[in-house]
């Protein structure tokens, strides 16, 4: 197949505002949409085809639901338009946290076999330092707030454990320290995550508001942002509005409204809500990070990459200097050089140029959340069988990185 693209150039400043517009746009290189044209490829080449820690990864797109997502674009920036660069870089986000699946996860426990965070002591920390404990984050109640706040015993205190718990006087709950054995359970119904037998102790801020969505939406403060909108919403998502009614019997205060909150309504709101919330809660995450979705098109190379690592480490919590922004920039890269190369008239951007490789010792987000999204969904739709159209030449080589 061959076609004249002689009218093509630098398109980092075409705009969208739908899915619909992504998908007419990579209609031009001759693919049925978007999804096609990275299945075909992006997502089995370097830099896309391992994961963080080197390990083989596929992460072709579900058409099915990037559609979903994308149809609510508004939704996710917080604006009706937005340009090439900046849709790369957060549908390259959403393609790595979900493993391309585009459906909503949430972070899962470790097994109660595991010998130093078992069940949620992973979210809850301990000294090993294998993972940042969500007890101690900024921004969160420590478990020892909660068991001493008045409105969470009112919401919790007929659970399991609020007997034990309820005004304790262990200061481990303020520390990332979990105290094994306490409650005189046996370990896995003591940290389990169903709260059958300790639902008192799961509803506290380092569980409850641990990672979920398409970028894995952490802390007290970026659920926070979510409050509002759900209290005003006007849709017709009965889902949504059965937990607004619950929410607005607690009154407007948006702290009394998250600690009296629980897993169960977040689960909802997150996972089947036709994923309204979890779009939404991009926009919060943004908002709450110094906007780093906002990128100029038209910046120079130099501008536009300090923008997309700093994205890269916003997201990631990592930094712009960590190993998930760089690996980050080196994915947006390689998409938008092979967009801009399909013309002779293209300026493809300038590629960091290093002697060395990223390294992979930094634990993948998908590791953290201990659970690939690609087991949670059947991949539909098929993987375009066109290959590359205007050959290995266009394709720019992959882009390794000066550690130093």
């Amino acid at each position: 197949m061959s076609q004249d693209n002689s009218q093509y150039g630098n398109f980092n400043s075409q705009t969208f505002t739908s899915n619909v517009d992504i998908d007419n746009f990579f209609r031009k290189f001759g693919f049925a949409g978007f999804a096609e044209w990275f299945n075909s490829n992006i997502s089995k080449t370097s830099p896309w085809q391992k994961n963080e820690n080197g390990k083989s990864k596929d992460y072709s797109i579900n058409k099915t639901t990037w559609e979903i997502i994308w149809s609510n674009l508004p939704l996710i920036f917080g604006r009706n338009s937005i340009n090439l660069v900046e849709f790369i870089c957060m549908n390259s986000i959403m393609t790595n946290e979900t493993g391309g699946s585009f459906k909503p996860v949430s972070e899962t426990i470790n097994s109660s076999s595991n010998k130093v965070s078992p069940g949620i002591v992973y979210e809850y920390g301990t000294n090993s330092g294998s993972k940042r404990s969500y007890n101690t984050l900024s921004g969160n109640y420590s478990a020892y707030k909660c068991f001493h706040d008045s409105d969470y015993i009112v919401a919790h205190g007929t659970k399991g454990l609020a007997n034990i718990l309820k005004n304790t006087t262990n200061t481990s709950w303020q520390t990332n320290t979990f105290p094994l054995g306490f409650s005189g359970l046996n370990l896995e119904d003591e940290t389990s995550s169903n709260g059958k037998s300790n639902g008192f102790l799961i509803e506290a801020d380092f569980f409850k508001f641990r990672g979920r969505g398409l970028i894995q939406t952490t802390s007290r403060p970026n659920y926070k942002g979510l409050i509002k909108f759900i209290l005003s919403y006007t849709g017709n998502d009965n889902s949504i509005l059965e937990i607004q009614k619950q929410w607005k019997a607690y009154g407007n205060n948006e702290d009394k409204i998250l600690t009296m909150s629980t897993n169960a309504q977040w689960d909802t709101l997150f996972l089947r809500t036709n994923y309204t919330v979890a779009n939404y809660a991009v926009y919060t995450h943004n908002k709450n990070s110094g906007n780093y979705n906002e990128i100029n098109a038209s910046s120079s190379p130099s501008a536009l990459q300090s923008r997309i690592l700093n994205m890269g480490g916003k997201v990631s919590g990592s930094g712009s200097k960590g190993a998930y922004a760089k690996l980050f920039y080196e994915r947006v890269i390689v998409q938008l050089n092979l967009i801009n190369g399909y013309g002779p008239n293209s300026t493809p951007m300038t590629p960091l140029v290093a002697t060395t490789t990223i390294p992979t010792q930094e634990t993948s987000r998908l590791e953290r959340t201990g659970q690939d999204p690609t087991t949670q969904i059947a991949t539909t739709g098929q993987v375009s069988s066109m290959t590359n159209i205007f050959g290995p030449t266009i394709k720019p080589s992959p882009i390794s990185f000066d550690m130093s």
